[in-house]
């Protein structure tokens, strides 16, 4: 995402230096694009996890869960137990 926003704000800075007619007409544009860019940057980088830490106890993401095979109960248990713990997803991700 970082560099996504570099790029577009590194295409936007050479229509800061138009001179004439053009640069007229395109600064302010290209200027508030730029603005806005960077103040999202700056806010995704360092506002946006410093909430998650305040609002999201630390305590939910050290916490060790137990596999999905473990918490099934019923007939499909099993069935469940016999698959291979490889890591590995039946849809491939």
């Amino acid at each position: 995402m970082t560099f996504a926003v570099v790029i577009i704000i590194a295409v936007y800075l050479p229509i800061l230096f138009l001179e004439g007619l053009e640069g007229r007409m395109f600064r302010p544009m290209a200027l508030t694009v730029c603005t806005a860019l960077f103040g999202s940057l700056l806010l995704a980088l360092t506002l946006v996890p410093g909430n998650r830490l305040r609002r999201i106890p630390s305590r939910h993401f050290h916490e060790r869960r137990p596999e999905g095979r473990a918490r099934l109960h019923g007939p499909g248990r099993p069935l469940a137990m016999d698959a291979p713990s490889g890591g590995a997803s039946i849809t491939g991700g």
